[in-house]
């Protein structure tokens, strides 16, 4: 049995609120809006609140493939992966896992089944020339976060190739297949509906988790 999404709201008023660090099993995301121009500021905004530190003392480095990571004083103390996709940004926080997320806006791409026979495997283009044009929406926007999320976990990025991860082609339900061509008995994903215009994935490797939605609304 799968471990629970729960989801709480946290008003953006609540400046002082300082979360506790996830405890081993236990995932966080947060769900907060974004604007063009804001860069990085939600991102060290929030890790300060966790590390109890001023924004401007967090040091980031970046992995081979661009995945961001603490540095300095603070390397190690948590794990974070975050995107963002027209007016939102989600960021995910655990402690003893490395943890990818991906949001897009469910917009209409034009040559979408072309997209999907270029990048995805054929099985997965295969069920998804199958939809009616609505599911075929949503089944290729959960495709592709779910690819992403498993990449950016892995710390390879999207460079690395999102035909490298597969999912079952079933019409309901799209499970994680391959990591790499090898099974993906040890991955987890879940895709919490965060809001009805987006697709959201969290990915890590390891033992299933709790994983805990806090919304910022504005």
């Amino acid at each position: 049995m799968p471990f629970p999404v729960w989801f709480k709201p946290v008003p953006t008023t609540e400046s002082l609120v300082y979360p506790a660090l996830p405890e081993p099993g236990c995932i966080h995301c947060w769900w907060l809006p974004y604007q063009r121009g804001q860069a990085r500021t939600p991102l060290l905004g929030l890790l300060a609140r966790y590390l109890q530190v001023a924004p401007e003392t967090i040091v980031l480095e970046y992995g081979a493939q661009g995945r961001p990571r603490l540095a300095g004083p603070l390397a190690g103390r948590l794990d974070f992966n975050w995107s963002h996709s027209g007016q939102h940004a989600a960021i995910a926080v655990a402690c003893g896992v490395q943890v990818g997320i991906d949001i897009e806006s469910r917009r209409r791409r034009p040559r979408m089944l072309e997209l999907a026979r270029r990048y995805f495997a054929p099985a997965e283009s295969d069920a998804l020339e199958l939809l009616d044009p609505q599911r075929q929406e949503t089944a290729f926007w959960a495709l592709w976060t779910g690819k992403e999320a498993v990449l950016k976990a892995t710390g390879s990025g999207i460079s690395h190739g999102l035909h490298r991860i597969s999912f079952l082609p079933r019409l309901n339900n799209c499970p994680l297949d391959t990591v790499d061509d090898r099974p993906a008995t040890d991955w987890q994903l879940r895709r919490p509906e965060l809001d009805p215009g987006y697709s959201t994935a969290i990915a890590w490797q390891g033992a299933p988790a709790e994983v805990t939605i806090y919304r910022m609304d504005e």
